[in-house]
């Protein structure tokens, strides 16, 4: 997971914002105060126009054909305007734009207003004034340089503000961020170190057990076995200086049965414990020896296919674990009715098969098999257990451990 910082995007959109807002502040509002004054000048242009031409059409009405000529008409008409307003010029045209009459001085930038002067509807003469824009344009500068520095103001604060904002939660982020990270560091090291508490403590239950089998079976075999065997001597000798036709004959001979009956049943336990053609022949005939004895109280097929392999005592006895409960599960769960036992040695490894024609196995019958202590014993190894479907329609139970040399390089 990586940590997400606003920063760099933000800024990148701020700053459209801040510039798009201090355009329409700095461009549009004096632009709109400008047009407003322009137009204010032009009304004002008008309304003087429409005066004078009101002055005119008084002497249009009652001069038709000579007010064009009365000079000192024009002028009177004309002087209230020029006493009002000295930066003024007036002009009378007719006859399509024919200059008649000019009065004032033109203006360097002007702003004209026009008003027709009519003869029975119709028109015969147009009046234009046109008044200098001057004190506009002063106020026009002044709205310019107010509105481009309110427009730098607000794109520098709607960019600055937002951004210092956003670059305040991302150090805070980033703080959170890093304490996060140191947790989740601590968090790991404390699982490592409760996974590699809890293999030691797996590894320390796997060798305690096989311990204390190798006791329970030297003691079963040495004391009890030893004193089955002794009282069977006693009772053998006792059945040489009795009697024949004595009464308590049968029930020594029952006795002794029992006692025969013992003592292979201690063998047997011992052995379960902990085999001694591991010690003694290896894992091999240890391993063919139990298959064809669970075979035989099975009932069921046996195919063996095991050659002479020579690992240590930890990985003979991992593997000899795996097939006493690989064989007890095909006894209890699969229904088969053939099982075949493989051990070879390939590609550095040692790999043990065991495989039956039984009903197969769902997805997660391998928890309930009880299995996880295999697993731990062939890990410990740095093996694996594979369970999958067989060629003979069944469960193929796979047990691969890597030779000493391949251990020692891992380890």
């Amino acid at each position: 997971m990586k940590r997400l910082e606003l920063t760099p995007a933000f800024r990148r959109q701020m700053l459209f914002l801040a510039l798009l807002a201090g355009v329409l502040v700095g461009i549009l509002l004096p632009t709109i105060y400008s047009r407003g004054l322009s137009e204010e000048l032009h009304q004002e242009a008008e309304l003087h126009a429409r005066a004078v031409a009101a002055r005119l059409q008084h002497r249009v009405s009652v001069q038709p054909e000579l007010w064009a000529y009365d000079l000192d008409g024009l002028d009177n008409a004309v002087a209230p305007l020029l006493l009002h307003v000295s930066d003024a010029r007036i002009q009378v045209e007719y006859d399509e734009d024919k200059l008649l009459y000019a009065a004032g001085d033109t203006p360097e930038n002007g702003v004209t207003g026009w008003a027709v002067i009519r003869i029975s509807d119709q028109a015969v003469a147009r009046v234009g004034v046109t008044l200098s824009d001057a004190p506009i344009r002063t106020k026009m500068n002044r709205a310019w340089l107010l509105s481009g520095g309110l427009g730098v103001g607000l794109s520098i604060s709607l960019f600055l503000l937002p951004l210092i904002k956003v670059q305040r939660s991302d150090r805070a982020n980033q703080a959170l961020w890093n304490a996060l990270e140191a947790s989740k560091e601590e968090l790991e090291s404390r699982v490592e170190a409760r996974t590699i508490a809890l293999r030691e403590l797996g590894d320390r239950l796997v060798r305690v057990q096989e311990e204390e089998r190798a006791r329970i079976s030297r003691d079963l075999h040495d004391e009890l076995g030893q004193t089955l065997t002794g009282l069977r001597l006693r009772l053998s000798t006792a059945e040489l200086v009795m009697d024949e036709s004595s009464p308590a004959r049968e029930h020594l001979l029952v006795g002794m049965n029992a006692i025969d009956s013992g003592i292979e049943q201690v063998r047997a336990i011992a052995h379960h414990l902990r085999p001694p053609e591991l010690d003694s022949l290896g894992l091999r005939n240890a391993l063919v020896s139990h298959a064809e004895n669970w075979s035989a109280q099975a009932g069921l097929e046996l195919g063996l296919n095991c050659q002479a392999v020579n690992p240590d005592i930890e990985i003979s006895e991992a593997l000899f674990r795996t097939a006493q409960e690989a064989l007890t599960n095909v006894a209890r769960h699969a229904r088969a009715t053939r099982v075949q036992v493989s051990l070879e040695t390939t590609d550095d490894v040692i790999r043990m098969s065991i495989e039956d024609d039984g009903i197969g196995m769902a997805k997660a019958a391998d928890d309930r098999l009880g299995l996880i202590g295999i697993r731990e014993r062939l890990r410990k190894c740095n093996g694996q257990l594979i369970l999958e479907s067989g060629d003979l329609g069944g469960v193929k139970l796979s047990a691969v451990v890597p030779l000493m040399s391949d251990r020692e390089e891992q380890g």
